[in-house]
C-alpha cells in the first residue's frame, strides 16, 4: 500500500473505535453526575487489599513505639499521617509512608502535653492542623499538630470515651463521656466547657457519638442504658427517629457515606447494619467472632464492607448486602437477614479493639491489647510477613516485669486477657458466648477497664 493510499484511508474512512472508546452522551452525563456526588468508575473498583484478603493472607507488620496498650489509632483527613494513643498517656504521630517502606519507622512527633491516665480516643481536625485526645482522666486536650504544643484543655465530669469532628464545620467537635452526656464544643469559644446536646434520661455511660456525614445536625448516640438513639442537635429533648427495637448493648456505630445506614457492634452479640429510612436490619455472624471483654469500634472498608476486631485476636470483614438485595430478601422472609464473614485476618497476639482503613493508601491499621500498631496491605511492606504462627496462651501462673518505658510486650497483660478469654470458649466453634443476653448490660464487661486492658483506676 502506497503512502498516498494509506493517507487517504486515514483521512476519509471513519476510525473504528473499540467498545470502550465509543462516545455515548448518556454515559458522559452519568459520569458527570457521579463525579458531582463523589463517585467515579475507579472508586467502584474493589481495592486490592479487599480482593486479596478474601482469597489469601495479607502482608502485615508490627510497628512499635508505645509503652502500653494502644487504645486508639486514626488516619488524618488527608490519610498521610496516623495518630495513636494508649496506656502510656502519650499521643504519637506517624507518617503513613514510613509504615510502608521504612524498616524501622519512628513517630515523627509526640504531643508535648500528656494525659494523667489512659487515653481512650483520638481524632484529627478536618483540616489536619489539630489533634484532639481524651481518656480516663476526663481531660479533653486540643493539640497543635505543627508545634506539638497544647492549645487548651477542657476538664469534664467523666472519662471521655469518644471524640468526633463535624464533617462540615471544622470548629465543631463532639465528646461522649462517662457522665452520660454528649457535649458539643465550638473551638472558637475558649471559655466554654461544651454545650450539653444529649443527656439520656436513663443516665449511665455514653460510649459513642457520631455525626451523620450528610446531615450533620443528626447524631447517633450509643449509651449504656438507652442503647442506640438518633438525635437532632437543634432539638435534643428526645430522640428524633426510632431505631430497630432489638438493638441493645450497642457500643459503637459508623454511618455510611450517604448517611442513610449504619454499621454497629454490640457487647455479647453480632455486628449489624441498620438503615434509618427503610428500617432494614441485618446481622453479621461468625462462629468465632467474640465481643465480650473490651470496648471496640468498627468502620467501613469501602462502602460495601464492615471491618472490626474480635476477642479471639482476629479481624473480621463482612460484605454489606446492597439495598436491592435486602429489599428482595424481606419481600419473602419474616426474619432478618444474616450474613457470614467474607474474610478473617489473623496475626494479632491478643484482643483487637480498633481497625481503620485508608482508601488512599489501600492499607488497614489495627490496635488493641498489645503495644503495637499493626499494618496490613496487599502490597509488600518493609519488614513485613505473612501467615504468622499463633501465640500460645500464657500460663496463669506466669509473672514477669517489664521496664515502664519498654516497647516489648507485657506478658502480664497478655496473661490477664488470656485468662478472661478462657471463660468464653476461646477460639472454639461454639457461639454460646456471643449470644444476646437481655439481662446483661455493658457495665458487666469485666473487672478490668474494658477500654484499656488495664486495671480500673478511675
Amino acid at each position: 500500500m502506497t503512502s498516498r493510499k494509506l493517507f487517504n484511508e486515514m483521512i476519509f474512512q471513519p476510525i473504528q473505535f473499540g467498545k470502550r472508546d465509543q462516545f455515548i452522551p448518556s454515559s458522559v452525563i452519568a459520569s458527570l453526575q457521579n463525579r458531582e456526588i463523589g463517585i467515579s468508575r475507579r472508586s467502584l473498583i474493589a481495592p486490592k487489599t479487599l480482593t486479596t484478603a478474601s482469597k489469601r493472607t495479607l502482608y502485615q507488620r508490627d510497628v512499635k513505639g508505645h509503652f502500653g496498650c494502644v487504645n486508639s489509632v486514626e488516619f488524618s483527613t488527608d490519610e498521610c499521617r496516623i495518630a495513636s494513643g494508649g496506656d502510656d498517656l502519650r499521643v504519637l504521630v506517624w507518617n503513613v509512608a514510613d509504615f510502608q517502606v521504612n524498616p524501622n519507622p519512628e513517630c515523627v512527633a509526640t504531643m508535648e502535653s500528656r494525659h494523667t491516665s489512659n487515653i481512650f480516643t483520638i481524632s484529627f481536625s478536618k483540616n489536619d492542623d489539630r489533634i484532639y485526645s481524651g481518656g480516663n482522666d476526663a481531660h479533653f486536650l486540643i493539640h497543635d499538630l505543627v508545634t506539638t504544643k497544647r492549645l487548651r484543655v477542657h476538664r469534664l465530669p467523666g472519662a471521655i470515651n469518644y471524640i468526633e469532628t463535624n464533617p462540615v464545620d471544622d470548629q465543631m467537635v463532639l465528646t461522649a463521656s462517662d457522665d452520660s452526656c454528649v457535649r458539643l464544643f465550638d473551638m472558637r469559644d475558649q471559655s466554654s466547657n461544651g454545650a450539653i446536646v444529649v443527656e439520656p434520661d436513663s443516665g449511665g455511660t455514653t460510649y459513642c457519638a457520631k455525626f451523620n456525614p450528610y446531615q450533620s445536625n443528626l447524631v447517633a448516640v450509643c449509651s449504656q442504658f438507652d442503647n442506640l438513639e438518633i438525635y437532632d442537635v437543634r432539638k435534643t429533648d428526645e430522640a428524633c427517629c426510632p431505631t430497630y427495637p432489638e438493638l441493645s448493648n450497642v457500643m459503637f456505630v459508623d454511618w455510611d457515606e450517604l448517611g442513610h445506614g449504619m454499621v454497629g457492634i454490640r457487647s455479647k452479640n453480632e455486628p449489624f447494619f441498620y438503615n434509618i429510612f427503610t428500617g432494614i436490619f441485618c446481622e453479621f455472624e461468625s462462629l468465632t467472632y467474640r465481643n465480650t471483654h473490651t470496648m471496640k469500634s468498627c468502620s467501613y472498608l469501602t462502602p460495601g464492607y464492615l471491618i472490626t476486631g474480635s476477642d479471639n485476636w482476629d479481624i473480621f470483614l463482612w460484605k454489606i448486602p446492597s439495598t436491592n438485595t435486602m429489599d428482595d430478601y424481606y419481600e419473602s422472609h419474616q426474619e432478618h437477614m444474616t450474613i457470614r464473614e467474607s474474610a478473617v485476618l489473623a496475626g494479632h497476639r491478643s484482643i483487637v479493639n480498633h481497625v481503620r482503613y485508608s482508601k488512599t493508601n489501600d492499607m488497614i491499621m489495627s490496635c488493641g491489647v498489645e503495644k503495637i500498631i499493626k499494618c496490613w496491605s496487599a502490597y509488600g511492606l518493609a519488614n513485613g510477613y505473612r501467615d504468622p504462627q499463633r501465640r500460645r496462651l500464657v500460663p496463669s501462673s506466669h509473672n514477669s516485669s517489664e521496664p515502664p518505658d519498654s516497647v516489648e510486650e507485657d506478658l502480664n497483660m497478655l496473661t490477664m486477657f488470656d485468662n478472661l478469654s478462657s471463660t468464653t470458649a476461646f477460639g472454639s466453634d461454639s457461639s454460646d458466648s456471643s449470644s444476646s443476653d437481655d439481662d446483661t448490660n455493658m457495665s458487666d464487661i469485666g473487672s478490668v477497664d474494658s477500654r484499656t486492658g488495664s486495671a480500673s483506676s478511675s
